[in-house]
């Protein structure tokens, strides 16, 4: 894939293609990129001072960083610069171009017999897919297409017994103390908005005219 980067106090952007970059470099850049994301919504977490506890810190730490990662697995990520992702059934074509175009250059390279496969990284096999994409995009989204629509009649007919399947006790703690603060917070609100009762006395003679 090609990314165009600004370059840091200027107005120029450089042309990066991700497929150049070996594989233990393009985690890293997805390791900080991701860091980076889950960082987001902070601004409100206020400082550990500001908790009952150092665990209620981590705790509310911990579900505003499990949202992030929620809204990532949802399409939800707020993207700010850059190019704009395929939505939907457009991004499920791209990504089964992209698979069918990377077997078609292992067979090629197969075929020639001069290189092993499985001693080539996955970002040169992806550069290629790519490379063969860009010749001749028509033919490998009509059968990216082919295959999605071909996919969508077969349906497993396997039974599996879901009872094992127990909810998390860590996403039940996250989820609560999230929970707590929000009624928590409502009801500081709601009593702030409450007229402070009227204080008791001694009832004032009235001046008589």
């Amino acid at each position: 894939m090609i990314f165009n980067i600004g370059v840091k106090g200027t107005k120029e952007t450089i042309e990066i293609d991700s497929g150049l970059i070996p594989d233990d470099i393009s985690n890293y850049v997805y390791q900080k990129g991701l860091e980076a994301l889950i960082g987001r919504g902070r601004t409100k977490l206020g400082k550990v001072a500001d908790y009952k506890s150092v665990d209620a810190f981590v705790a509310e730490a911990t579900a505003i960083a499990m949202k992030q990662y929620d809204e990532m697995k949802a399409g939800k990520t707020r993207m700010v610069g850059g190019t704009k992702k395929a939505k939907g059934a457009d991004a499920a074509v791209q990504t089964e171009m992209l698979r069918i175009a990377k077997l078609y250059a292992k067979d090629q390279v197969r075929a020639a017999g001069n290189i092993k496969v499985s001693k080539v990284s996955a970002a040169e096999w992806t550069r290629a897919a790519k490379a063969y994409i860009e010749q001749d995009s028509e033919y490998f989204r009509k059968v990216a297409e082919a295959n999605l629509s071909a996919a969508k009649e077969v349906k497993p007919t396997a039974e599996v017994d879901l009872s094992f399947i127990k909810e998390d006790p860590k996403a039940i703690a996250r989820a609560k103390a999230a929970a707590d603060k929000k009624a928590s917070a409502k009801s500081a609100e709601a009593k702030g908005k409450t007229p402070p009762p009227a204080k008791k006395g001694k009832a004032q003679p009235h001046a008589n005219h």
